[in-house]
């Protein structure tokens, strides 16, 4: 059932940071095509393009042509929209990687998810096992799930206050520039290998399954912090 809209509303964003090929690499795209038709169809895109509106719908080209447009453009900004109660989705792959003298870049997957619909039965436990399974084929240095308050719409597109993207700056890693764990840890949290090593409490708090350490609040409607289960983020690892 989709939630009723709303003028402001509140969304749950997922997002990881990463350094494998999954979407550069056709056979590594269908897995992640795949992970999103299985568990989380409705963030399959209506349309996509490279310009707002987005000119390719998706229903008339199909999936090959997504790939084709995919392959052209695979370091560009693509604009994506999907079905509620998805409301974002973003999939950056910028060239080079690494460390630059701007920083250091990964690529980075978000998908925003209107947070009403873990109201809506079976959606709670259905995002969480989306989000196991997507970090498991991306193979994260770092991803985690927080809620995102107080986003205006207008029409189908949401808006961030000034004081929105200023206050989520200050506690998260923007865009494809890793620059350190926040210290606001957010919902739930999963590891890949480097920060594992590094954070071995927070492994010790966590369950490490295919390599990767996962830690989550049992419900993410709630406004506790993941800290108070594995504990603060240490100073040397914390968002610069």
């Amino acid at each position: 059932m989709a939630p009723g809209k709303q003028e402001r509303f509140a969304f749950i964003s997922l997002s990881w940071w990463f350094m494998s090929r999954v979407l550069l690499e056709r056979t590594k795209r269908e897995s992640f095509f795949e992970v999103l038709e299985r568990l989380l169809p409705e963030a399959m895109p209506k349309r996509y393009g490279l310009y707002e509106p987005p000119s390719h719908v998706y229903a008339k080209t199909g999936k090959e042509h997504l790939h084709q447009f995919m392959d052209e453009n695979e370091h560009d900004s693509i604009v994506w929209y999907p079905h509620r109660p998805v409301t974002s989705v973003n999939l950056q792959c910028p060239k080079p990687l690494g460390a630059g003298p701007n920083g250091f870049r990964s690529n980075l997957i978000e998908i925003y998810v209107e947070a009403a619909a873990l109201s809506q039965p079976g959606w709670s436990a259905h995002l969480q096992q989306f989000w196991r399974q997507m970090s498991s084929l991306l193979r994260p240095i770092y991803g985690d799930v927080r809620t995102i308050h107080g986003v205006t719409r207008h029409g189908g597109v949401a808006y961030f206050s000034a004081e929105d993207v200023g206050r989520m700056f200050r506690e998260r890693t923007r865009s494809w520039f890793w620059r350190g764990i926040p210290k606001c840890l957010g919902h739930a949290v999963v590891l890949g290998d480097d920060y594992q090593r590094l954070w071995p409490d927070f492994v010790a708090k966590s369950e490490v399954a295919n390599g990767l350490a996962f830690a989550s609040l049992p419900e993410w409607s709630s406004p506790e912090d993941l800290a108070s289960l594995v504990g603060p983020t240490p100073e040397n690892l914390a968002l610069e």
